[in-house]
Parts: structure tokens; C-alpha cells; sequence
């Protein structure tokens, strides 16, 4: 199995968290689009009926899988294989123009994948607040991670459309 993928059976529990529904009924909204692929999954923690992943008809190698070319892809890899992933999202932004991928990863600025999407020119990030908490796995204890997250967009329509983010109204339905 290639080390990129997270192997559930080998890595710590918390490489199988989640991420919340809230966050991807967010984008989707936001978007008008509904995720077209998740290409970093497992069958319990999948955003979309096409996903790639540990026991996916589709393989499990989403890096080596075939994305949409129009429409929203999902990422939430493992934080420490990062780099693999926003590569590809960026080559598959240039290759496609109606593509968009998102990705949620840590605020890691030290790292060369961070500064390959800031300066790339078709991302943008949004901070998320307050810290994500992400699904458990069945049979583990819920909390909120020791870490923020950051949300980015990576497409050449990223700068089509003016505005930012707006999750405070997504953080006041959570809490209702």
C-alpha cells in the first residue's frame, strides 16, 4: 500500500476521523455543487458516493485516480503526507478549469505544500472557526483536536467570484 494512504490497520485511530457533515453541507452550499468525488476516504468517513480509498470499488489510490474534470473534489488527507495531495490538486486546477478542489489541512506554514498553494495563483484558504471537531471513529472518545484546520480552494475559478467564507452562519446552526 503506498504510504500516502492512510492504512487504518497500521496508523492511529486519529488518521480515521471524520470530517463533519456541517463542514461539507457548507461547501456545498456555498459551491452550489454537490462533492463529486472524495478522493482520500475510507467507506465509514466517505463525502461522496465516488470515493477513493482502503475497500473502494474505485481503487485505493486516489492519488492515482481519476478526479472529475467539472465539479468539486474532496481531500482531507493524512496531515503528514500532505504534500502528495496538493500537488495533485494543483496540477489537476491547471489541467481542468472547471474543476475545484478542496482541501482541509493544518496550518503547517513551515511546510513547502503550504507555500506551493499560496503562491500557485488559484487557491485561497479560509481559517476555520472555531476548531473543527471531527467524527470519531465507532468506539472512541469525541474531542476536539489540539490543532486548527484550514480550508482551501484550489481552481481557476477560485477568483471568478468575489467574496470570502461566511461560516459564522454555519457555526450558529451547529450550535442550535
Amino acid at each position: 500500500m503506498p504510504e500516502h494512504i492512510a492504512d487504518a490497520r497500521g496508523k492511529p485511530e486519529r488518521q480515521r476521523w471524520a470530517t463533519p457533515r456541517w463542514l461539507i453541507d457548507t461547501i456545498e452550499r456555498w459551491t452550489g455543487e454537490t462533492i463529486a468525488c472524495d478522493a482520500c476516504a475510507e467507506e465509514s468517513t466517505a463525502k461522496s458516493a465516488r470515493w477513493y480509498g482502503r475497500g473502494s470499488p474505485l481503487g485505493e489510490d486516489g492519488l492515482a485516480g481519476k478526479w472529475p474534470s467539472i465539479g468539486t473534489t474532496w481531500i482531507n488527507p493524512p496531515y503528514g503526507s500532505a504534500g502528495p495531495w496538493v500537488r495533485r490538486a494543483i496540477a489537476h486546477a491547471r489541467q481542468h478549469p472547471e474543476a475545484r478542489v478542496f482541501l482541509l489541512l493544518p496550518p503547517r506554514t513551515d511546510q513547502q505544500w503550504w507555500h506551493d498553494l499560496a503562491e500557485c495563483g488559484q487557491a485561497r484558504c479560509c481559517a476555520l472557526r472555531p476548531r473543527v471537531e471531527f467524527d470519531a471513529p465507532e468506539g472512541v472518545r469525541r474531542h476536539v483536536p489540539s490543532f486548527p484546520v484550514v480550508l482551501w480552494e484550489v481552481t481557476q475559478r477560485a477568483f471568478r467570484t468575489p467574496g470570502t467564507y461566511q461560516w459564522r452562519e454555519t457555526r450558529a446552526k451547529r450550535q442550535a
